[in-house]
């Protein structure tokens, strides 16, 4: 009987612990403007913010966000590999239960992003601004750029600025 116990136990223990594999395929976010009560559109399916919506952790997503008196924009949100799946190596079966990681994108994640701040506007038809999504933050093209190149020039980023 203690044996059998044992066995159930560590068998629960080895499939519950798998950190990225349990937290699911989906992430639930709040999307905020300001000002609120904008139309958001995400991958075709239409709301008003504040909005929380559920998305595939493994897809990339188009989303628009309109008012009208305000400049419309829209980008892409992509999940991004967050080390959630490292705890499955250290279980037995962990390489199994990483590849489902990796498989169901339950490995990555999406970076919570800010309050999204519309431009109002006085054009009667004010063309769309196109915006690209960088930790949290949107940027025009322009700052987003120099904030990529910002990064890879940073070689303190991984080992401190002591290990150049």
């Amino acid at each position: 009987m203690n044996r059998l116990m044992l066995t159930a136990m560590l068998g629960l223990v080895c499939v519950g612990t798998g950190c990225a594999t349990i937290r699911g395929d989906k992430q639930k976010m709040t999307i905020e403007t300001e000002p609120s009560g904008a139309n958001l559109v995400v991958d075709g399916q239409r709301y008003t913010t504040p909005a929380q919506v559920e998305l595939k952790r493994k897809d990339t997503h188009r989303i628009a966000v309109e008012k009208e008196g305000y400049r419309p924009i829209a980008f892409n949100l992509e999940s991004t590999w967050d080390g959630a799946s490292m705890t499955d190596l250290a279980l037995p079966g962990g390489s199994a239960l990483m590849g489902a990681s990796v498989v169901t994108g339950s490995d990555k994640q999406f970076n919570q992003l800010g309050k999204i701040k519309l431009e109002k506007t006085s054009e009667a038809k004010p063309t769309q601004l196109e915006m690209y999504q960088y930790r949290g933050r949107l940027l025009i093209k322009s700052e987003y750029d120099k904030a990529i190149l910002a990064e890879q020039n940073d070689r303190t980023r991984f080992m401190g600025p002591d290990n150049n």
